[in-house]
């Protein structure tokens, strides 16, 4: 009989490619000394620390080998604060010698951020480099820096940064780079850099209001997609441009606002001819400017057999109903709305070049009030909303049952104070809500109408009530009636209750904690009253954020 042990590693190697870290490691560590050889010698693990639990992120820290690493992925959040700076004193690095992805998020400090970077220097298997860190500022020093670094990476394919002005300093060539994203690109930083990035296959550009129109300068001509999200003016000027310096172009998403020359199909169908022949989808989101355009006159333009029949392209757009004029352009799928109100808004209509189901894909929906006897009738019913916000009192879930599916939902968002039977009933009846935020003000939590001993919601896991102030008394009750929660913002009155926080929520893996006054001397409390947070915690002004783990 073939024994466990005696398959072969290559067997093994596969094996372990499909469970993840933690349950890799702690199945293994204590077996024989084989198979801890065989362990060890696995070189593709993935450590994903997203909203990972303190303890797992620990072991894991622990009993993971620096070559054993093929991808990172660590978030500064808020339920994980410091966790990239505790990463990195636990494991170096730069000893990570098979490192080939590495994803960053949240980043606040630029001291921290030169410190991780200064790690990666020299790393000859890097592929993919994902850092985003919008809430900080990068002076010139850090940019050179940084792509300085880059410019040492022979392997380098994918990257994502936060700002163009990490490549301005650019001085020598990246050639295998073939993916590059831009959270905040400024026009006049694109053509600084892009010409030492010469065989780019795909371009992600986002900028920021008040900047200049997106612009191409330099000639690239092995892109074959390119992303735009603008939000500042464009003309069909700039759009010939960019044509003309993309010439192999097979995809285009184009998401801004500009002339109303943008709305005619016939001047597309003429620039894509002949500027790039070889573009195979094509989806837009355009917000013109004030025009006299009816939809008749706009969707015709897109409904030639170069639309419907070679670019297999469906169009929308949406109408003030006060001016019958277009506001908005769009192709469908993918850029048709996915959030609305109910009741509908009377200001604005939507009108396709095809017949389209657009209640199918709203996944956001926000109730003002609720229909009247009269209209159900009349009543389209939503399927797949995902996120419901409530700005009247619900009284009973029928009301909610007429105008959508209730196990379609996952996240309940509550603008002020629902009856507490109506409130549960809702939460049962719509079993996949996983998500709760009560957004409604005052001293008295909308949980404390449920009975204890009668309502638990285990399907629960986040809850986000930091509008309310609980009270000691309350954080029991709380407690008990969502047991499973892995996620909580709430808003104390005595950081005392901090501790009744640690001690009663057992699956918590982040906790946000706010108060009405600034807390002194928090770190003196934790000690005092023996709480062992490891570094896990970040205190600043009024808010206390917390990444949970064995506490005593």
């Amino acid at each position: 009989m073939l024994q466990l042990e005696n398959l072969s590693w290559e067997i093994f190697h596969l094996i372990f490619d499909y469970l993840n870290t933690y349950d890799l490691l702690n199945a293994f560590r204590n077996l024989n000394e084989n198979l801890i050889t065989i362990l060890n010698s696995y070189h593709r693990i993935q450590l994903n620390f997203k909203r990972i639990k303190k303890t797992k992120f620990d072991f894991i820290c622990q009993h993971v080998q620096c070559e054993q690493i093929q991808s990172i992925y660590l978030a500064d959040d808020d339920y994980t604060p410091n966790q990239i700076e505790t990463f990195m004193s636990l494991i170096p690095l730069i000893k990570c010698s098979n490192l080939q992805s590495i994803r960053i998020e949240h980043i606040s400090n630029a001291d921290l951020l030169n410190l991780l970077v200064s790690h990666l220097d020299d790393h000859q298997q890097l592929r993919s480099l994902n850092i985003q860190c919008s809430s900080i500022s990068i002076n010139k020093k850090t940019d050179k820096y940084i792509s300085d670094v880059l410019s040492n990476l022979p392997e380098l394919k994918y990257l994502q940064i936060c700002s163009s002005s990490i490549l301005v300093p650019l001085k020598s060539t990246l050639n295998q780079l073939t993916h590059l994203t831009i959270d905040l690109c400024k026009q006049n930083e694109l053509s600084k850099f892009l010409q030492w990035i010469p065989n780019l296959i795909y371009l992600h550009i986002s900028n920021s209001y008040g900047d200049q129109t997106v612009e191409l300068n330099v000639f690239l001509e092995h892109l074959k997609c390119l992303i735009i999200q603008s939000r500042v003016w464009m003309l069909f000027d700039h759009v010939e441009k960019i044509f003309s310096m993309t010439p192999n172009l097979q995809r285009l998403q184009l998401e801004t606002s500009g002339e109303f020359a943008l709305l005619n199909g016939n001047r597309w169908e003429s620039i894509i001819k002949s500027k790039v022949p070889h573009l195979k989808q094509f989806t837009f989101d355009i917000s013109p400017e004030e025009n006299t355009l009816t939809k008749d006159a706009i969707l015709q333009t897109f409904q030639t057999p170069f639309w419907l029949l070679e670019k297999h392209c469906r169009v929308a757009c949406m109408i003030s109903t006060v001016t019958d004029t277009c506001v908005r352009l769009f192709s469908i799928p993918p850029c048709q709305p996915v959030n609305d109100w109910y009741p509908p808004s009377e200001g604005f209509a939507i009108h396709s070049s095809v017949s389209y189901q657009f209640n199918d894909y709203i996944n956001e929906i926000s109730i003002s009030h609720f229909p009247v006897e009269n209209d159900i009738n009349s009543l389209i019913k939503l399927k797949s909303v995902r996120t419901l916000t409530v700005y009247c009192p619900i009284h009973r879930v029928e009301q909610l049952e007429q105008i959508m599916n209730l196990t379609s939902i996952q996240h309940l968002i509550v603008n002020r104070l629902i009856d507490g039977s109506a409130f549960s009933e809702l939460l049962q009846s719509a079993f996949n809500i996983n998500q709760l935020t009560i957004k409604s003000k005052g001293s008295v939590p909308a949980w404390t109408s449920f009975a204890v001993d009668k309502f638990v919601f285990e399907q629960i896991k986040t809850l986000n009530a930091q509008d309310q102030i609980c009270k000691s008394e309350q954080i029991d009750a709380l407690s008990q009636i969502f047991p499973q929660l892995e996620y909580l913002r709430l808003r104390l009155e005595d950081k005392a209750d901090i501790i009744s926080i640690c001690k009663k929520f057992p699956c918590l893996i982040g906790a946000v904690i706010d108060f009405n006054v600034p807390v002194k001397n928090i770190e003196e409390f934790f000690n005092e009253n023996e709480i062992c947070l490891n570094g896990s915690y970040k205190y600043e002004i009024t808010r206390l954020r917390i990444w949970m783990g064995d506490i005593y």
